[in-house]
C-alpha cells in the first residue's frame, strides 16, 4: 500500500513478514509537515494486504481520537506552539 492522506495527515505503511512464519505485522508511521511518529500493534495478518488495511484502520482511528494528550497532535502544532516533551 502506497501512503494516503487522511484529514491532512499522511498514513504510511510499514507491514513486514514475520520471519519463518506467514505473518505480517501492523505497523505505520503517521506523518504531517515533516514530521512523522510511528505506531504498531502486537496483533500480526495473515497477508500483507491485510496488515495493510488493519495499519489503515490503526492510523485513522489514532488520528480521530487526537486529543490533546495524544501523539499526533504535535505533528499538527507549528513549532512555536510545541509543548516541552
Amino acid at each position: 500500500m502506497s501512503p494516503r492522506l487522511y484529514k491532512g495527515y499522511t498514513i504510511i505503511p510499514r507491514t513486514f513478514q514475520v520471519r519463518g512464519s506467514d505473518r505480517w505485522t501492523v505497523d505505520i508511521l503517521i506523518g504531517r509537515r515533516g514530521a512523522l511518529r510511528a505506531f504498531s500493534r502486537t496483533e500480526t495478518c495473515d497477508s500483507e494486504p491485510a496488515a495493510n488495511a488493519a495499519g489503515w484502520r490503526l492510523g485513522c482511528s489514532i488520528i480521530d481520537q487526537s486529543s490533546l494528550d495524544c501523539p499526533v497532535r504535535e505533528l499538527s502544532e507549528s513549532a512555536a506552539f510545541r509543548r516541552p516533551v
